[in-house]
């Protein structure tokens, strides 16, 4: 009976050190997600608040593939071009990715690019023959400018902002476009009354 007991504890002890590790490692493994997507966010965050027309540079240290959140900046920021420096097996790698660019392309179904297919796809100046043709959204980058101004528009107050209340509202994007002085004749005679907000 003392052997059994002996045994049984033995046994639970083994089971607590299997799974204490098994939580360490399951911590480690997720603590690098984490760290991607810190580095995802940050990334997306940059492309979309970038200057018009900008040519931005990213430096992607350890990490090797674009993510949903990079897809989506980069598809609403067709002016951006984009340049990527990154680590293949020790080498320096760059590739580019040129305004008007219409990025959904490349893609998986999940919203993931690697970095050795994008590197293959687009290569180290943007211009490979397949990275033209999809090269489309050209007309979509003077409307970007455009909007993007509204941010410096002149109207611009504490409690109006064009650029915010046209991002804001889908319908006035419709009806009256990235048009600051309409935007804010709009704000003045009826969103005020209509509870909409502007900055």
């Amino acid at each position: 009976m003392k052997k059994l007991i002996i045994a049984i504890a033995t046994l639970l002890m083994l089971t607590m050190t299997i799974s204490a590790s098994f939580t360490s490692y399951a911590g480690t493994a997720g603590a690098k997600p984490q760290k991607y997507s810190s580095w995802s966010a940050s990334t997306a965050k940059k492309i979309s608040n970038a200057a018009a027309k900008k040519k931005l540079t990213i430096n992607a240290k350890q990490f090797t593939a674009f993510s949903p959140a990079i897809r989506d900046a980069m598809i609403e920021r067709p002016d951006v071009q984009v340049t990527v420096k990154w680590t293949d097996n020790g080498e320096a790698k760059k590739f580019v990715i040129l305004s008007g660019t219409d990025v959904s392309k490349v893609f998986d179904e999940n919203g993931y690019a690697g970095f050795v297919y994008l590197q293959n796809y687009f290569g180290e100046k943007g211009n490979t023959e397949q990275a033209k043709a999809i090269r489309t959204r050209k007309g979509e980058i003077d409307n970007v400018v455009t909007v993007l101004g509204l941010k410096s528009y002149a109207g611009n107050t504490a409690e109006f902002n064009a650029y915010t209340y046209y991002q804001k509202y889908e319908d006035l994007r419709v009806a009256i476009g990235p048009d600051g002085d309409k935007l804010l004749e709009h704000y003045n005679t009826h969103g005020k009354a209509e509870g909409r907000v502007a900055k």
